[in-house]
């Protein structure tokens, strides 16, 4: 149980929060260089991710990066690279990856890293996805 709900119900908010139900998450409007700095974090999520550099490559302050990239998404930088890796974590698992080749496939250090972050990110372990693993589909998008 999580917060009182069930574990079916719990799956369902990961699934959906890690974007595996085929919902775009991108689908308002952001200013273009908040669209951009997503495209180059998806491109380059298994290296350290760096305010200052991604700001350097998009030409503007940390600072404005750091205010515009929470308001344009709902979440900071550093969360939303986590949500991102931990997203491609399960779907390496869910193509075949044990969890610690996947851990360090997108920038953990290990598999208990992964989990740690996984459990404080969506208060379950990483391994209650796969439990009734029947009901998770996923859907890749571009």
């Amino acid at each position: 149980m999580v917060d009182g709900g069930s574990i079916d119900a719990a799956d369902s908010t990961c699934v959906s929060w890690l974007g595996l139900d085929g919902t775009d998450p991108g689908a308002r409007g952001r200013d273009p260089r908040i669209a951009q700095a997503l495209a180059l974090l998806s491109a380059q999520i298994d290296r350290p991710v760096r305010l200052q550099t991604l700001a350097g490559a998009l030409n503007v302050s940390p600072s404005w990066l750091s205010h515009r990239f929470a308001e344009d998404t709902g979440v900071p930088l550093r969360r939303y690279v986590v949500w991102l890796r931990l997203r491609r974590a399960v779907e390496s698992v869910l193509q075949g990856a044990s969890w610690t080749e996947a851990a360090h496939a997108v920038g953990f250090s290990d598999s208990a890293h992964l989990s740690r972050s996984f459990r404080d990110t969506f208060g379950i372990a990483p391994s209650s996805l796969f439990r009734r693993g029947d009901q998770i589909s996923i859907c890749f998008a571009n």
